[in-house]
């Protein structure tokens, strides 16, 4: 059984927040000449960009997966939230504790990312959410739709193009 992505394979698809139109196409629409073009990584359906989270004056590149399901900003997967030392870096908005079926304390903070980098979009002061203490639960960095909706966006998932324009809202 294949994807639900399959059904748009060879098509291209674009959603334009600014018009609130999601438009298929056989073809590359004119208008991608004026937005910027990113890589995709699509790992089966799954589909994934590369950004940068700024922080302290240092990048800090990694993939992430691009899911409007989501509706906060940034999930940082636990690996990359460690290795970037992001606790303790960033301005924290609010903590929790979860737990989980074994009885485990699962600690999750959102804080305030300084800045973020899509392509050539600086993005300030962006919701980003983590687990703390809780290596290997959350194992992929997601850009949600408090990302997604700043950008008019054209998918062309056969050759691996992700064309992004900010929205003149």
């Amino acid at each position: 059984m294949g994807s639900c992505l399959d059904f748009f394979q060879q098509r291209i698809v674009e959603i334009n927040f600014d018009q609130r139109r999601i438009s298929v196409h056989d073809q590359l629409p004119g208008k991608a000449e004026k937005y910027e073009r990113l890589k995709i990584e699509n790992q089966n359906g799954l589909l994934l960009v590369q950004g940068t989270c700024l922080i302290e004056g240092k990048a800090y590149p990694n993939k992430f997966l691009l899911h409007s399901g989501y509706s906060g900003g940034i999930l940082l997967d636990d690996a990359f939230a460690d290795s970037a030392g992001v606790d303790g870096k960033i301005r924290i908005t609010d903590e929790s504790s979860l737990k989980d079926s074994f009885g485990n304390t699962i600690k999750v903070k959102k804080g305030i990312l300084p800045e973020f980098v899509l392509g050539s979009a600086r993005l300030s002061n962006v919701p980003t959410g983590f687990f703390a203490g809780a290596i290997g639960k959350q194992k992929m960095s997601v850009i949600g739709s408090e990302i997604l909706k700043q950008f008019n966006l054209i998918f062309d998932i056969a050759r691996n193009d992700l064309y992004i324009s900010p929205r003149h809202t």
